[in-house]
């Protein structure tokens, strides 16, 4: 149950990739993630959480949800976020997946609009920070999933 989305993009000869999306994570402008040690993490998947975890929302309708998203508190809202490194010969694909867990999947249209809208803006912003941090002429771009 909840809401995922997913991005994927290539680094070009990247070394010390985790330092760097763990750097970028846990001071995010879009609010600060912690390592989760509840689940394994090693050289190819990092699970990080943000926000306070709610197991409901009950009192919390979609337009209050909607709401709540609306005011810029993003950061707060509890989410998994899940990234997966694939080493190529001369890159490293990086998939990250953020998950909702108290978004109805079958729910609100415009909470996932603006949901995917916030994670696109971290995700760019992510972009424009490994790109500056190695240092590559080229724009990163996100990519079809492996296997499309």
């Amino acid at each position: 149950m909840g809401f995922s989305t997913q991005s994927w993009f290539s680094v070009p000869e990247a070394t010390d990739i985790h330092q760097a999306i763990t750097a970028f994570l846990r001071t995010s402008e879009f609010g600060e993630c912690h390592l989760d040690s509840n689940k394994q993490n090693d050289a190819f998947v990092l699970n990080f959480y943000r926000g306070k975890e709610r197991t409901s929302w009950e009192r919390f309708n979609s337009s209050k949800y909607l709401r709540f998203i609306n005011e810029n508190r993003f950061p707060s809202l509890f989410a998994n976020i899940r990234v997966i490194l694939r080493p190529l010969p001369k890159a490293v694909k990086v998939g990250i997946d953020y998950h909702f867990p108290i978004i109805n999947p079958t729910g609100n249209e415009d909470s996932k609009q603006l949901l995917n809208k916030c994670v696109d803006r971290e995700v760019s912003a992510l972009l424009c920070y490994l790109q500056e941090f190695y240092e590559i002429s080229e724009p990163l771009r996100i990519e079809a999933p492996p296997n499309e």
